[in-house]
């Protein structure tokens, strides 16, 4: 099926995500989805270049400069480098699931986002709460941060936060996102990682300052309806956690293991390169990657209790 409109998919990694970006761009050329995928990178091996320029709408980029801070945030400054009517954001480590065609774009022609539910918002949040305040809502100490670091609205737009795995967005809202890199800039420490305890305001990074833009920038974009949730038959994974499917599959991924084979296999009948498969990604091994999944959870979930256990007994 063609694109309905003009749209340029973003993402970046460095080599040690190729399989990342590998499955990514296989899974959004079997689902023609948008026009390109640009995919920003701190430095390819020739092999690997060479697999992903194989995919049509891949265009390899490295960034025009230099940053002190890590590839997960600089989303926004790789998005104001593109064209196209819509601009879509997918972590590397997304895979796209079926034809997205008819649902990629926001309905409300802005920003296509997933609202987290109060429930999440909760368990996410729950550290941050002050005695007497309601669980379920962004905490007032987030909120009073974000309030004063923005400094533009003084009500907030949003009482839930977006993930920044897999966003959609009018080009017209590029000074939003010019918006998003100036403020991680000013609020973020270079120095962090994908999470940072030490503040509770942007705990996560990237995605709490994205969302205090969503809630207190003059200029910011309306949150439509997420449709490409994993409770549609189409839809964009994201393979949360630590390790990664192309090292072990997590219990919770287990159920991309079949949509994984089936792509390489669409790969090999297409006469595409296919680079040699860790052995996660062999067919022949699918049940023993089940069974590793699952021992190694059970292993680890152990440990967690019994590190917790001698830690009370020598309190």
């Amino acid at each position: 099926m063609a694109p309905p409109t003009d749209l340029t998919l973003v993402t970046a990694a460095d080599q040690n995500y190729f399989w990342g970006l590998y499955l990514l761009a296989a899974s959004v050329e079997r689902g023609h989805l948008g026009q390109r995928l640009v995919i920003f990178h701190t430095g390819l091996n020739p092999d690997s270049a060479r697999c992903l320029h194989q995919f049509s709408r891949v265009e390899l980029r490295q960034f025009t400069k230099t940053s002190p801070f890590g590839l997960h945030c600089r989303k926004a400054e790789a998005m104001v480098e593109v064209d196209g009517e819509y601009i879509g954001w997918l972590d590397s480590d997304c895979l796209v699931i079926g034809d997205l065609n008819e649902c990629i774009i926001p309905l409300n022609g802005q920003i296509q986002a997933r609202m987290r539910t109060p429930q999440e918002t909760r368990a996410d949040l729950r550290r941050f709460y002050q005695r007497g305040e309601t669980p379920g809502g962004l905490p007032r100490v987030i909120l009073d941060s974000w309030r004063a670091d923005v400094g533009e609205r003084a009500t907030p737009r949003i009482d839930a936060m977006v993930p920044s795995n897999v966003f959609i967005m009018h080009a017209r809202f590029k000074p939003f996102l010019e918006h998003w890199d100036r403020q991680i800039h000013k609020v973020l420490d270079p120095a962090c990682g994908t999470l940072d305890a030490r503040k509770p305001a942007y705990f996560l990074t990237d995605e709490s300052v994205l969302n205090s833009l969503l809630a207190f920038a003059d200029f910011a974009p309306e949150v439509a309806p997420y449709r490409l949730a994993a409770k549609h038959h189409h839809h964009i994974a994201h393979f949360m956690g630590s390790p990664k499917p192309w090292v072990r599959w997590l219990p919770r991924n287990l159920f991309y293991l079949p949509h994984v084979i089936a792509l390489l296999e669409w790969l090999v009948q297409q006469g595409l390169e296919v680079p040699p498969l860790p052995p996660s990604f062999q067919a022949s091994r699918q049940t023993r990657s089940v069974i590793e999944a699952h021992v190694m959870a059970r292993w680890q979930r152990a440990g967690t209790i019994s590190r917790k256990l001698w830690a009370r007994l020598r309190a």
